[in-house]
């Protein structure tokens, strides 16, 4: 038989659960600005990896504005 979780316990899952939506939702929107570039150079293939890079340095960057703001 299992033991309860320990209210800290709860609490750790909780935070780590928000955590991974975090990142998941930071993922999703780097993925969507990558496409969009991809979109954008004419859906030319062989450039992933700099629409990746380029998606989430912008949206870094949107993020650090946002909360210097």
């Amino acid at each position: 038989m299992s033991k309860p979780l320990a209210i800290e316990s709860v609490s750790q899952l909780q935070r780590q659960s928000s955590s991974n939506r975090e990142v998941e939702d930071l993922r999703e929107r780097i993925k969507l600005r990558a496409y969009e570039l991809y979109e954008a150079r004419g859906c030319v293939h062989g450039h992933h990896e700099e629409d990746w890079d380029d998606a989430e340095r912008e949206i870094r960057e949107q993020g650090r504005l946002h909360q210097a703001a």
